[in-house]
């Protein structure tokens, strides 16, 4: 596409050429750059620059927590740039740190998991960033000579096979139990006692 640019002389300049379509607003589709170039007074100098295909990297953030997502090469640092164009061929990397009292919870959209995101052409990824709960252990002990099953709402127990959990901190968490054919039971410990459910803070 020949293109004429008036542009003051001087050695060493570069030169940056990009494309727009039709969309409102326009959205860069190409873009080319040439670096090196040496203007001087006088005739035009003739210079050819290629134009590459563009790809758009948007990224969201969900959550009640909060952190950054940047991008290798640089061009996303989100924070305040949530949105990035690179040149087709490229392979963008996405790094998620969350802030201090915060944790990443994962990527969604064009991306999944917590490693670095990964995407080589138009993509839209969602980080979410989470606060982080603390948490208490609550363990069941099973004595005597009889047997049974003991579970937990909200879901964590089943003693049977797992018989801690974590919970969050202040939480209340209701236990039962069910005693096996021929067997009997009693709660001991953490405030609870005789055979009805055993509410555990």
């Amino acid at each position: 596409i020949p293109v004429s640019i008036q542009a003051p002389v001087g050695p060493n300049r570069t030169i940056t050429v990009t494309a727009f379509n039709a969309a409102s607003p326009p959205l860069k589709i190409f873009g080319g750059t040439l670096p090196g170039v040496n203007l001087t007074a006088g005739a035009p100098v003739n210079l050819e620059i290629t134009l590459v295909r563009l790809f758009t990297v948007n990224v969201e953030k969900q959550g009640n927590g909060s952190g950054t997502v940047t991008s290798s090469p640089a061009g996303i640092d989100c924070g305040g740039t949530c949105s990035g164009q690179f040149q087709q061929g490229v392979t963008v990397s996405l790094n998620a740190a969350a802030a201090p009292g915060s944790t990443f919870a994962g990527w969604s959209g064009d991306c999944s998991g917590t490693g670095p995101c990964s995407v080589t052409n138009n993509a839209t990824v969602t980080a979410r960033f989470v606060v982080a709960v603390a948490t208490n252990q609550l363990s069941v002990v099973k004595g005597g000579n009889g047997s049974g099953t003991v579970t937990s709402n909200p879901s964590g127990i089943s003693c049977g096979a797992v018989c801690s959990s974590q919970f969050p901190t202040g939480s209340s968490v209701v236990l039962e139990a069910v005693p096996a054919s021929g067997s009997t039971f009693t709660w001991s410990g953490a405030g609870c006692s005789g055979s009805g459910a055993c509410v555990v803070v």
